[in-house]
């Protein structure tokens, strides 16, 4: 480390937090109830919460310790395709789902990408000998699940969708934590399946605009807790770990 002391390293924290004209410039910021449509290319500010995610995702770049799997399971007839139509509704209507996140010099960004939409693997379940249906599924359902994510690569979200020999399917869905947290993935499971319905009978769901996406509140939170709510708090803590 360069500042192997908690002194040292209070000296970089200070020096690190200064505000630079060029962030200022390139990642304007704007209030949440002034939501903005980014086109692909477009660069994003980073929740706090999605900063400290990020960073422990580089201190473990080959864990999946940080994923979040969803199981769904379907007796009788499963569409495919219009699950596949459903999941691609959802990213497209939640900004966050077609975000990367890379290095800049101004700092770690996020990244609006293209219409990257990730693809219903379908696979049919092996079961070894001596192993049950439950186990053999608890087993793939873990693998799949920590399979670690690029978090300069979009999707940040895989899906399967895991046919048993009983006939019953289940559907997985694994995105990665700094893109959303349980919460948000009980909602996108109840959008997902207003849309599954509304294409399997051929319209469209009855969902409400959203009135902000997750980047329009990540650049209303920090203009709150920029100036003096920020220097408080930087001056508290600097001075404990300087002693």
């Amino acid at each position: 480390f360069e500042a192997p002391t908690v002194r040292g390293m209070a000296r970089l924290v200070a020096e690190a937090t200064a505000p630079t004209a060029a962030a200022s410039d390139a990642l304007a910021v704007v209030p949440a109830d002034a939501p903005v449509e980014r086109p692909p290319g477009s660069q994003v500010l980073l929740s706090f919460s999605q900063e400290r995610m990020w960073f422990m995702q580089v201190l473990a770049a080959d864990s999946g310790a940080y994923n979040i799997p969803l199981a769904i399971r379907f007796k009788g007839a499963f569409d495919t395709g219009a699950m596949q139509a459903a999941l691609e509704r959802v990213v497209q209507r939640h900004e966050v789902l077609r975000t990367r996140f890379i290095r800049t010099a101004e700092g770690v960004v996020g990244e609006i990408v293209g219409a990257q939409f990730p693809v219903i693997e379908n696979v049919q379940l092996a079961q070894d000998d001596g192993a049950s249906a439950d186990d053999a599924l608890g087993q793939h359902l873990a693998k799949v699940t920590r399979t670690p994510f690029h978090l300069d690569q979009c999707p940040l979200l895989r899906a399967q969708a895991i046919r048993l020999a009983d006939g019953d399917v289940v559907l997985l869905i694994v995105m990665h934590h700094i893109v959303g947290d349980q919460w948000s993935f009980a909602e996108l499971g109840r959008e997902l399946a207003a849309h599954y319905n509304a294409i399997r009978q051929g319209g469209e769901a009855a969902l409400p605009p959203l009135p902000f996406q997750v980047a329009d509140h990540a650049r209303w939170h920090r203009a709150w807790f920029a100036g003096e709510r920020e220097a408080r708090e930087r001056d508290h803590w600097l001075r404990r770990l300087a002693g």
